[in-house]
């Protein structure tokens, strides 16, 4: 097997264990030092879509926000921001007013502001002061913008692992081809590694089998049929991901007029909040 083949094995492998432990992780996202950006999508015709995200400086200031989380309530935490994006989502798609919208969002606001004064235990006891009231207020908004990133950032690491798929079976291909330049017909066999697309989605890496020449011609030509159900896919995916964006910049004006509306009301909130 080639050292470019261990490798792409290899890619592939951690972006499917990114891909299972991504929900559980999210929290990494207030971490400004353990949160890569996808920063954009590239695509093999040489074109590119650029991921919107929130700036160094915001991001930093999430992770100081949130630097006091414990590891048991990172889960809760977690979990409010997704609900509290889920709810910013719905509003804006729903094309409320900001105050309409911010009625409707109120209760996943609570409760991320809840889950921010509990994990970080800015209410234990007592009433939370003014100075501890802005915090909880930042670190609620943080959670919104957090989860909304979050969920486009999510879209964008799948399409660009199904670009990267499409790659490997580019190369796996090539690779077919190579060796089918010059094979005769003798009934010999070789040995092949290549990653298989069933119909359901499912990826199966096949590592070293040895095949006969027409066993080799068939797989090039079942690859190719493989090929071209993951291209249609990733342009679905590629206009899907448009329209994320699209939603996730409607969205993010959406919560600001949230908070703008609501910043009295989650004031007084926030400060009768007990952890």
């Amino acid at each position: 097997m080639t050292v470019q083949r261990i490798d792409r094995i290899n890619e592939r492998a951690a972006l499917q264990q990114v891909e299972t432990e991504r929900y559980q992780q999210r929290l990494n996202l207030f971490n400004v030092n353990s949160f890569e950006r996808v920063g954009g999508v590239e695509f093999a015709d040489g074109s590119r879509i650029d991921i919107p995200s929130m700036t160094d400086s915001d991001r930093e200031a999430a992770a100081r926000l949130f630097a006091s989380v414990p590891v048991d309530k990172q889960p809760q935490v977690d979990q409010a921001s997704q609900d509290l994006a889920k709810a910013v989502y719905a509003a804006s798609a729903s094309g409320l007013t900001a105050g309409g919208a911010s009625t409707v969002v109120m209760p996943a606001l609570t409760n991320a502001a809840q889950a921010y004064v509990t994990a970080t235990g800015l209410g234990t006891n007592a009433q939370v002061g003014s100075s501890a009231a802005n915090n909880a207020f930042m670190g609620t908004m943080y959670m919104g913008l957090v989860g909304l990133e979050g969920d486009l950032e999510g879209r964008a690491r799948d399409l660009q692992s199904r670009n990267q798929l499409a790659d490997d079976l580019r190369t796996d291909m090539t690779e077919i081809r190579n060796e089918l330049a010059d094979w005769p017909d003798d009934g010999s066999t070789k040995t092949f590694s290549w990653t298989e697309v069933k119909a359901d989605g499912t990826i199966v890496e096949h590592t070293n089998e040895a095949l006969t020449k027409a066993q080799a011609e068939a797989l090039l030509k079942n690859l190719d049929e493989q090929l071209a159900g993951v291209r249609d896919m990733n342009e679905l995916a590629r206009f899907d991901l448009q329209k994320n964006m699209q939603d996730y910049q409607q969205a993010l004006q959406t919560f600001s007029g949230i908070l703008k509306e609501s910043h009295d009301q989650m004031m007084r909130t926030i400060n009768n909040l007990k952890a």
